[in-house]
């Protein structure tokens, strides 16, 4: 059952130093722990009002739920073209596009790269225009968990070629 409960503004001010305080404490609970580790966690805040007699507490509890991870997938605007082909399907761009993977649900997703002629594919590249690192010279990347801890969670689409004259 939810309830309004109209506070004083010193009360107020408590609570909203207390969430800052934890938002801060589950930053850095965040940072040091493994993904694993944080699939599955509830919190629980408790905030005294500072008058007296002690009052009731107010609880506050926060819910964190595992969407997925987040990638980025980039494409070159007179190169080609990327597109996530599985587990669902997104319109082909040559700009980048962002997608959510819950590895729990599919262990991979499949991006594809689609070379404009008279361009071909270079390869994917954890930076921009071939540099950084090579993660595959296939146009079709499976990204799985294990490449995402390898090579992160940003990949380039690099495309050569063009007419000769």
């Amino acid at each position: 059952m939810k309830q309004k409960v109209i506070l004083p503004q010193e009360q107020q001010d408590i609570v909203v130093a207390a969430l800052k305080h934890y938002q801060d404490a589950l930053r850095n609970f965040i940072n040091d722990n493994s993904d694993e580790d944080l699939r599955f966690i509830d919190f629980d805040l408790t905030v005294f009002n500072k008058s007296l007699p002690v009052p009731p507490s107010c609880n506050i509890t926060l819910g964190v739920t595992y969407l997925g991870e987040f990638y980025t997938v980039y494409g070159e605007p007179d190169g080609g073209f990327v597109q996530v082909t599985y587990p669902s399907s997104q319109t082909a761009t040559s700009g980048s596009l962002t997608y959510t993977n819950n590895h729990d649900v599919y262990s991979f997703f499949t991006v594809e790269a689609t070379p404009v002629y008279p361009q071909t594919f270079v390869g994917w590249y954890t930076q921009a225009n071939g540099s950084g690192s090579l993660v595959s010279t296939e146009n079709t990347l499976n990204v799985t968990f294990a490449l995402q801890q390898a090579y992160g969670d940003t990949y380039y689409a690099n495309f050569t070629g063009g007419y000769i004259y």
